[in-house]
């Protein structure tokens, strides 16, 4: 049975079920984080053997088969490359937008977003000068990855974040440019308060919507804490999607796994879930509640918030997407990582070092 974040197994599982614009697969729905679908999820035979076993892949990431041109072609090639049996994306997630309080933004004079990560450590000098927390971080290990994957994205370039997670390149890792995204993240040390080793990322969220603090890091999940809270965006709170105009977006998302089936019931039944989850109202109304943007590019998006339709129309700009890095690595090599960013983020650990342990981890 699958779980989230697990695909043990699945792809000895599936044969194409033909269900006019859809192709499902039967018995049974697992809900499967698309950031979790890393070469450590199911055992390599189960994968060089698909296509013997009889499996055919379908990549009908959006629900419809047109949808799927608008995909990220990463998250393609994650698919091909696992040969996992994948029918529905219930949504994109953008991992890391920023979310500061216009009157926190006006107390500390920032007149505008910032153009550059000096720009953003800039404001955030000017976010404790005025007396409150710049930065709110949940000081727990995968908050601590997040963050430091939007510094590396952002600093280092979609090149080198690609070189490293993508290619394991040692030398990329070894590289001047890889020791500035290091240092460059640990500069904003200087920002966070005494409070946040250990804490959760929704207490962190609240300090932004009390105004104890200016600006937070966090997956678009983060909206519903300020929807619970009677905030809107543009009004209460404003995000923005990287430390500059033209930020790489790093996407992630959750999908939806059907096992074979000859049972006419469940297929019935799945075609219905599929078509109600893929439809453009309720892709819309997901998106309004859970923060994301829809998975499909044909939706009236009139109703959604100035956070959502920026990210969609970020996503017509393919230069701009990157994987999350738990797309392109392992869930071993995923957790070795953050504790090496972990480590460093909370121990007086020199770049060098941090740099050497990275390459280490990233090569084991």
């Amino acid at each position: 049975q699958p779980r989230e974040g697990c695909l043990l197994g699945l792809a000895r599982l599936g044969v194409e079920q033909p269900v006019g614009q859809h192709l499902l697969h039967g018995l049974g729905v697992g809900r499967v984080h698309l950031g979790h679908l890393g070469l450590g999820d199911f055992p390599r035979e189960h994968a060089t053997d698909a296509a013997s076993a009889g499996v055919h892949v379908q990549h009908d990431l959006g629900g419809v088969l047109q949808v799927q041109r608008e995909e990220p072609q990463q998250h393609v090639h994650h698919e091909v490359h696992r040969g996992v049996v994948v029918v529905q994306q219930q949504h994109l997630a953008q991992r890391r937008p920023l979310r500061l309080g216009p009157g926190l933004r006006q107390k500390a004079g920032i007149a505008a977003e910032p153009k550059s990560y000096d720009e953003f450590l800039a404001d955030l000098g000017k976010l404790k000068a005025a007396g409150v927390i710049p930065l709110a971080l949940g000081g727990q290990p995968w908050q601590e990855k997040i963050t430091f994957d939007a510094v590396f994205a952002d600093v280092g370039g979609p090149d080198l974040y690609l070189k490293v997670y993508r290619d394991r390149d040692q030398n990329a890792v070894k590289s001047d440019a890889f020791r500035k995204v290091l240092a460059s993240f640990k500069r904003l040390h200087d920002f966070v308060d005494p409070g946040s080793p250990g804490r959760n990322w929704n207490d962190a969220t609240a300090l932004v919507i009390s105004g104890k603090a200016g600006v937070q890091i966090m997956g678009d999940w983060a909206k519903g804490e300020f929807s619970a809270a009677n905030q809107v965006a543009g009004k209460d709170f404003g995000c923005f999607p990287g430390f500059g105009p033209h930020s790489p977006y790093l996407v992630a998302g959750d999908v939806f796994v059907f096992p074979k089936t000859d049972n006419a019931n469940a297929i019935k039944a799945q075609n219905l879930l599929a078509t109600v989850m893929t439809s453009p109202a309720a892709q819309v109304a997901f998106s309004a509640k859970k923060g994301s943007i829809p998975i499909r590019p044909d939706v009236d998006a009139s109703s959604l918030d100035i956070c959502a339709k920026e990210g969609m129309a970020i996503m017509k700009d393919k230069s701009r997407q990157l994987p999350n890095p738990e797309m392109l690595l392992s869930p071993d090599t995923q957790g070795a990582l953050i504790d090496v960013i972990t480590n460093f983020w909370n121990k007086n650990q020199s770049v060098d070092d941090a740099q050497k342990a990275f390459a280490s981890a990233l090569k084991s």
